[in-house]
């Protein structure tokens, strides 16, 4: 499993360890390829969201993904399954770039923000607010330019389980502290 990580102040956070440099990681520890899933479908999360959620996780000690390919990020936290299917999903690239992509009835659609360096060992906020058709990324609280995308929730699936660290079927691992 994932290295649980216990800072000196703060939160806990889990240490993911995939395809990361050996000088990279702090101590080069923490599971290749592992994933925490939810026990059930999502059903309980997708009824509560009619159009706007918002996104938010804690970074610190991110590699720079060495492996992948552009247009593949790691998953950081998503709601998908192994087929593919996704309702959500925040991830990061390579060259400091971070993703979040959304299943709406216009169909999947791929956000991003760069230059966000989250490679050492201070915690980083990353945040993806969806605000009726307006999707906007804030970085340590603050907001970089947003996109207009039409499109509805409506295409979400209930059966889509929550994962954090990899996707469903493992293949697009994430290294660092979430």
């Amino acid at each position: 499993s994932a290295q649980e990580v216990r800072p000196d102040s703060g939160p806990r956070a889990v240490r993911f360890n995939a395809s990361c440099a050996p000088d990279c990681a702090p101590d080069n520890t923490g599971a290749a390829g592992e994933v925490y899933s939810s026990s059930s479908g999502g059903s309980k999360l997708t009824g509560e969201v009619v159009n706007d959620f918002t996104i938010e996780v804690w970074l610190a000690n991110v590699c720079d993904p060495k492996q992948g390919l552009p247009g593949q990020p790691g998953f950081i936290f998503s709601m998908s399954d192994s087929s593919g299917a996704i309702n959500w999903m925040a991830g990061a690239e390579r060259n400091q770039k971070y993703v979040a992509q959304v299943s709406t009835s216009a169909g999947l659609r791929t956000f991003s923000v760069t230059g966000a360096d989250f490679g050492g060992d201070r915690p980083h906020q990353l945040v993806f607010v969806r605000s009726g058709t307006r999707h906007t990324f804030y970085v340590d609280g603050a907001a970089r330019p947003g996109v207009d995308q039409a499109g509805d929730l409506s295409s979400w699936n209930d059966d889509l389980f929550v994962h954090v660290g990899n996707s469903a079927d493992r293949t697009r691992p994430f290294s660092g502290d979430v």
